[in-house]
């Protein structure tokens, strides 16, 4: 009888453990680094303040997390990048809630040689900004 309770409530935890694993630090291990025509900037909620990247043929698209909180300026990445080649380094992170990786997180945004975002320790951007 006990199994009958105990079971039921590991599976749960389990589910949850998949499901709401927390985004980890970049580090050049556990980061993809995407390269490509930059599409569209947009909000993809009013009040996340998530900023979301489109790249130019992809059917993913890429965000910052809290990143107007931040002082980023979504109508200023817009006119400055649109149509221009940026560098996103996303985060490799899986999660049961969201299996098919269609929204990856920004840890770093760069054009050209300008670091705009970044949440490398070394690059010290992040942390000005908290």
């Amino acid at each position: 009888m006990k199994y009958v309770v105990i079971v039921p409530f590991l599976f749960v935890g389990l589910l949850a453990l998949l499901g709401l694993r927390p985004i980890s630090q970049p580090t050049a291990d556990n980061v993809i680094i995407v390269t490509g025509t930059l599409d569209s900037v947009y909000s993809a909620c009013t009040s996340c303040y998530d900023i979301s990247f489109q790249i130019a043929g992809e059917n993913v698209s890429y965000y910052i997390n809290r990143g107007e909180e931040l002082g980023l300026d979504i109508k200023e990445l817009a006119s400055n990048l649109t149509g221009k080649e940026i560098e996103l380094h996303i985060i490799k992170h899986w999660t049961l809630l969201v299996p098919e990786y269609n929204s990856r997180h920004i840890a770093k945004l760069q054009y050209g040689e300008e670091v705009l975002y970044s949440e490398y320790k070394e690059d010290g951007w992040f942390e000005e900004r908290r």
